[in-house]
């Protein structure tokens, strides 16, 4: 039971528990950790509020501070490991500075992710990062127009007027392509992400520059795939697999996490055995990548340092909100790296004689 009808103002449960108002209220606002009030005071003023009835209005203080101490962070599907690992990252950056997460998953889904960024700016966050979905045109616009300091990250847009920071694709899967034909590899098929999106465009055409680099010819019927479900990667690996034996590529690349899952899981499911019937480099190294049978060659996107990186940005422009400058586009790509493992072989007989 409560000593008094009305709920207490800081000053009165400042007294009844023998501390200032200011710590009081540092606590009440999610600072404790910042200010190094230890977590025996911090629990004992959070249990006498809840006993009491003594509610802070979080929104009223965002008002008078102009901060709501929350950064919106929308991923494009939390199922595929690659966006679970970026959210850890950039959730673990956020309470560095007394921040929290507010997170939506959007489901490869474009409605939902304008949905989502409508709602982060209605709730005045103090920051969003956006990993689109395709070309986000209505997310984009929301973020431009509201003003709330944004960054774009992974799946850059160009024309976006956002700071963007994302992987070197192109790059990527020039990589990939350099290091089966360097195992002796001629027929090698892809299968592609998002059609809309850049960055899938980006890894394409890498895939291009590096077998024409090659001296080799893309079959565009070895060009499989329209999103980054794992259903689908699955039917792309399914059909080439399906060709004639003597017709078919030696070689696949996977150009997504999502899509190298579903194309091993389908590689197995038809017995197809990994190298020695099709060699496979997939793309984004994961905890699983080295513990499955073979452990599996990847192009290794730089995850942390891209989380880091779009933060950092983040965190200076809503430090710099203040100077009400409008937003300048920018973009810093990060380099992948090769991890060669054993899911690569020399081609079978049957490819060589051919």
């Amino acid at each position: 039971m409560s000593d008094s009808s009305e709920t207490p103002d800081l000053s009165t449960l400042a007294a009844r528990l023998g501390l200032s108002p200011g710590t009081i209220s540092r606590i009440l606002s999610g600072q404790a950790r910042k200010y190094r009030i230890s977590k025996k005071t911090e629990e004992r003023v959070l249990e006498e509020a809840r006993r009491t009835g003594m509610v802070v209005n979080q929104m009223a203080r965002a008002l008078r501070m102009r901060t709501t101490r929350t950064i919106g962070l929308v991923m494009p599907d939390i199922s595929n490991q690659f966006f679970a690992s970026m959210a850890r990252y950039i959730d673990a950056m956020a309470r560095e500075i007394d921040h929290v997460i507010l997170f939506s998953d959007a489901q490869e889904d474009s409605g939902v992710e304008a949905d989502a960024v409508r709602t982060m700016v209605g709730h005045r966050v103090d920051g969003v990062i956006l990993a689109p979905v395709g070309e986000a045109v209505e997310a984009l616009e929301l973020l431009r127009n509201s003003r709330v300091p944004s960054v774009v990250i992974d799946r850059v847009v160009p024309g976006s007027g956002l700071p963007m920071v994302g992987n070197d694709n192109c790059d990527a899967a020039r990589q990939a392509v350099l290091h089966l034909a360097k195992a002796g590899h001629r027929r090698i098929a892809c299968i592609r992400g998002l059609v809309s999106a850049h960055l899938d465009r980006g890894r394409i055409r890498g895939f291009r520059l590096a077998m024409e680099e090659c001296g080799l010819s893309v079959n565009e019927d070895w060009i499989k795939g329209s999103d980054y479900l794992v259903e689908t990667a699955e039917r792309a690996t399914a059909e080439l697999m399906r060709l004639p034996v003597g017709s078919r590529p030696t070689a696949i690349i996977p150009l997504g996490t999502q899509i190298t899952l579903g194309s091993l899981a389908e590689l197995r499911r038809m017995k197809v055995r990994v190298p020695d019937d099709v060699s496979v480099v997939g793309f984004g190294e994961q905890p699983w990548s080295g513990l499955v049978d073979p452990p599996l060659t990847t192009v290794e996107q730089p995850i942390e340092k891209m989380s880091v990186a779009a933060f950092k940005i983040l965190f200076e422009r809503i430090r710099n909100k203040s100077k009400e400058e409008p937003p300048q586009e920018s973009l810093t790509l990060f380099p992948s790296r090769l991890i060669d493992r054993e899911s690569v072989a020399a081609p079978p007989e049957f490819a060589v004689k051919h």
